[in-house]
Formats: structure tokens, sequence, C-alpha cells
């Protein structure tokens, strides 16, 4: 589902799709599709949005920390908000909600490149997240995004990943997170997929 906005009378269409990963593809799906754009783009930006008080965060330590609590977690106890996913138990560890930004051509996106002029994209992708999901969002969860310019092809793309991981965190205190209300609140919304 997408709608359009308009930036100084520029036309961008904006979709979302959603991946749902498992833990055990967490770490690499971070590494290999996150924090990096293959061949085309290696430094791409992220910052910290949940937790309030990680909010600006941009250490990688901190994502390791998460992982690691994720694991720890699971070490002795079963996640009880596992989901069926052809007709296997499927334990997630992260959410990608994914916003993408599509301009009318390749020129008006390079244009905005160029200038570096991307808060109100940001704003917008706030605005379809909350769209998406503001409803099952809270300051318990772990959500970081990143902006990405390029698609797989390495065609210009405008889109954001918002990522969730699958812990709750209420100050020193970790726990699972209850992703299935989520999934289920974007399920008519967006396409989703999943990397077992």
């Amino acid at each position: 589902m997408g709608n359009v906005i308009y930036l100084d009378r520029i036309q961008v269409s904006v979709s979302a799709a959603v991946v749902a990963c498992s833990v055990a593809t967490a770490s690499s799906y971070l590494r290999n599709e996150i924090f990096s754009e293959g061949a085309h783009r290696n430094d791409v930006p992220w910052w910290v949005v949940l937790p309030q008080q990680d909010a600006g965060q941009k250490s990688f330590k901190w994502v390791a920390d998460r992982l690691v609590e994720m694991e720890i977690l699971r070490q002795d106890k079963v996640n009880p908000y596992l989901i069926d996913v052809n007709e296997r138990s499927f334990d997630i560890g992260l959410l990608d909600i994914q916003v993408f930004m599509d301009f009318e051509s390749q020129d008006e996106l390079k244009q905005l490149l160029q200038h570096g002029d991307s808060e109100d994209l940001l704003k917008h992708n706030s605005a379809h997240l909350d769209m998406l999901a503001s409803a099952a969002i809270n300051d318990q969860m772990s959500l970081f995004q990143t902006t990405h310019i390029f698609d797989p092809n390495g065609n210009l793309r405008w889109h954001y990943h918002n990522i969730i991981l699958g812990l709750r965190r209420q100050g020193s205190s970790i726990g699972f997170l209850n992703m299935v209300p989520l999934l289920n609140l974007m399920n008519s919304k967006a396409k989703i997929g999943f990397v077992l």
C-alpha cells in the first residue's frame, strides 16, 4: 500500500515492504543487507531511535550488544512468541520495515542527493512508519534506522530500513518482544517476506 507526497512540487511515491528475519539470520542480514549496499556503498548512515535513552547513538557496539542480549535471552528460555511460517516455528530476530521513496525521474533524485536535503524524506519515513505500525511501537523496543540510496541492482532508489530487534528492554532488564501484533498490524498494509 502506498501514497504520494510532494517535495517542492516533486511527486514522490511512498510504499513499504517488511522482512522478518530469524534470530539465526539476524546478524548476517544486518551485515550484508543493512550496513552495506553491496558494491555500491559501505558507509551507510544509521542511528538509534528507540529506546529514547539510546536515541541518536551510531555505535556498532550498540547493535552488537543487542544481538548478544538476544542470544543470552534464548540460552535459557524458549521464546513464547513464535510464529508458524511454512509449517516451521519461527523466532523473529528482527523486523526490517522498508519505506521506499520513488521519484518520478532519476534526475529529481540526483538533484536531491546533490543538495543533501533529505530531512523532509526522513519525516515522511517516520510518518509512513507510524501509519504502518504506530499502535505497536513503544519505548521498550530497540529500533534503529538506515538510509539507503541504491536498490540491489545498483539503480538509485531512496529508501529507509527501520529495524526493530526481537528484544524488549526496560532499564537493564531484557525480555522477549512479542512481534506478532506488529506483524498482524502491518500484514494488510505491506508485503511481508521471511528470511529463515
